[in-house]
């Protein structure tokens, strides 16, 4: 029997990609720590987070290395790597750990394309919401910066194979002319083929071409490529419906659900500014210059008490539904390597500092609530994500379907609060009203 393993280099990556092949009744599930045979047993395609986005060459390759046995010892027959839909990270690195390790005839396919989401590529270029990817706010990321819009001169710089290219005129001329062109590149030398797609048809096309070329393959996509894939090779069943969102125009007032903001991406301010204007939020600013000190800091252990005693107090009033933690929308973003060289860091240390007060604060209020009802946590910014569910003791996220594309709502595999429903986003996902729409739908559900 197929089974399906895909390492994402972060939590909000793997929720997007298990999102899509659960929504087409593939049972999937996303681990960011160690899980048992039990967690994964009934699962047709295992996710894991290796969480390497910011990580050296080096040390990134570990993690796929280390992820990948994992995926093979619990069955894992079908591989993929899901890339982050701006190029983020280092992707060729991470591809050539799995083709250093899958058999010599396997080829990666990339297909970056996530029109769902507005993320396209024509002749190379990615195109994002109808800009040129280095023209977005991804080129002034905080920690992983992407200054070039053409794809096989982004991963060419970062791996060793030879790079193939498949453009939209061979795609567009049909299955037998995009398996034409994918056979070429391969007899060419090339070990990594990359395809441009602007549309889901053209993308599944593709998964068909590779299925009948009857090719061992490593899918390098956000997410579409391989679950058309995991579809042609017998899994699951397509889904032709799309889900009903629920309104974001106010937040509902039936329910409790913490919201986390960690993300400094200009999106997700706009999105957090949004439900704050709603009466029944109450959102809470924490420092990002104290909470980025070390646990044992006194400023920081006052800040810490100071803020979990206001959540609760916020939690606790009838007329609050949603209490709002975030660190970057009243302050603004953080020069985090600037902080990281003024308190004798190393590089990364202030963000998991500050993630760890959101993740701690976070506990407290479960545990101060756990005779009535929470009906979820919205989570925004993967690193956030990642810490927030660890500090409440889990391993991992069921996925169910998603909220809009990108935007992923499951429910925690482990812990004391297994079964609690989350919503996940990355912080460069969404409209305006997406956090609403999206904390709407947890109190639906519940």
């Amino acid at each position: 029997m197929n089974k399906v393993g895909i390492i994402a280099d972060d939590l909000t990556g793997a929720t997007t990609v298990g999102v899509l092949l659960a929504r087409n009744n593939i049972r999937t599930a996303a681990f960011f720590s160690d899980f048992s045979k039990t967690d994964v047993a009934e699962m047709e395609a295992i996710v894991l987070s290796s969480d390497s986005r910011h990580l050296s060459p080096e040390n990134a390759k570990k993690s796929i290395h280390h992820n990948l046995e994992k995926l093979v010892s619990n069955g894992c027959n079908m591989f993929s790597k899901r890339i982050d839909t701006t190029l983020r990270g280092g992707i060729g690195h991470e591809v050539d750990e799995f083709l250093d390790n899958l058999p010599d005839d396997t080829i990666g396919v990339m297909v970056p394309s996530m029109p769902q989401s507005n993320r396209i590529l024509v002749g190379g270029y990615s195109i994002i919401d109808g800009i040129a990817l280095s023209k977005t706010d991804v080129a002034n990321d905080v920690r992983t910066p992407i200054k070039e819009t053409y794809v096989p001169e982004i991963i060419g710089k970062q791996t060793r194979h030879k790079i193939g290219m498949v453009g939209l005129a061979s795609i567009l001329g049909g299955k037998e002319s995009t398996k034409a062109a994918l056979a070429y590149q391969k007899s060419l030398g090339a070990r990594i083929i990359i395809c441009d797609a602007v549309s889901i048809e053209e993308i599944e096309m593709i998964a068909e071409s590779v299925s009948e070329l009857n090719w061992r393959v490593l899918a390098i996509d956000p997410g579409p490529f391989s679950t058309a894939l995991a579809l042609n090779n017998g899994l699951g069943r397509k889904n032709m419906t799309d889900s009903n969102l629920p309104s974001g125009d106010q937040i509902k007032k039936d329910g409790k659900v913490i919201a986390v903001a960690g993300s400094a991406t200009a999106v997700t301010r706009d999105q957090i500014k949004y439900i704050q204007a709603f009466k029944n939020v109450e959102s809470l600013s924490i420092d990002p210059i104290v909470s980025a000190l070390d646990g044992g800091d006194t400023q920081r252990q006052a800040l810490e008490v100071k803020i979990a005693e206001k959540a609760k107090k916020s939690m606790s009033n009838v007329a609050t539904n949603v209490t709002v933690l975030e660190t970057a929308v009243s302050s603004g973003a953080t020069n985090l390597d600037e902080l990281d060289a003024k308190n004798g860091f190393e590089k990364g240390r202030s963000a998991a500092n500050i993630n760890d007060m959101l993740g701690t604060t976070v506990l407290s209020l479960l545990e101060d609530r756990e005779d009535s009802s929470i009906d979820g946590l919205y989570l925004t910014g993967g690193d956030t994500m990642v810490t927030v569910l660890k500090s409440i003791g889990a391993v991992g996220i069921e996925l169910i379907d998603y909220v809009i594309p990108q935007t992923d709502f499951g429910k925690v595999i482990g812990g004391n609060y297994s079964g609690l429903k989350i919503i996940g986003k990355g912080g460069l996902t969404g409209k305006l009203d997406t956090a609403a729409v999206a904390i709407n739908k947890l109190i639906e559900e519940n």
